[in-house]
């Protein structure tokens, strides 16, 4: 006769509690990134957005003294850009410079640049509000020079 003994079964198997902890920090290593890239892209195209404004007003008074014409840069606030305004024939194919979501204008005003020196002759300030960092950043332009101050507050 044949004997066979019972062996008792054992069973290796996660419990909910430690599948749920893998899946809790595997989201967490999927999700962390993602979140922290859009936050960086959002502050990049921001950086991005005062560079080329910098770069703008810089280029439009070049073409004021070069093309001996009067050119300005204004802020068209139905479609929430800055236009940008020299000569048709000069080589500016970027005229239009859009702002960023999380960047308001709080102060503007149209800036002309004088024909032959390039010069400014107003006082005016541009004010923009950078909602993520709570930043005020202006651009006081300065009389008889064309240039202009900027203050981050």
């Amino acid at each position: 006769m044949l004997i066979v003994k019972n062996k008792p079964h054992h069973f290796s198997a996660y419990t909910l509690i430690e599948t749920l902890i893998v899946l809790t920090l595997t989201l967490f290593f999927f999700l962390f990134p993602i979140i922290a890239f859009t936050s960086w892209k959002n502050d990049l195209s921001a950086y991005q957005f005062f560079i080329q404004f910098e770069r703008r007003i810089y280029a439009v008074q070049k073409s004021a003294i070069v093309h001996q014409k009067n050119t300005s840069f204004s802020y068209v606030q139905e479609k929430n850009y800055l236009l940008f305004q020299a000569p048709s024939y000069s080589s500016m194919m970027w005229q239009v410079l859009p702002i960023p979501d999380g960047i308001t204008v709080e102060q503007d005003g149209i800036i002309t640049f004088k024909a032959e020196t390039g010069n400014e002759s107003s006082l005016k300030k541009y004010t923009f509000y950078w909602t993520r960092k709570k930043q005020r950043i202006s651009y006081q332009f300065q009389m008889g020079s064309g240039r202009y101050l900027k203050k981050i507050e």
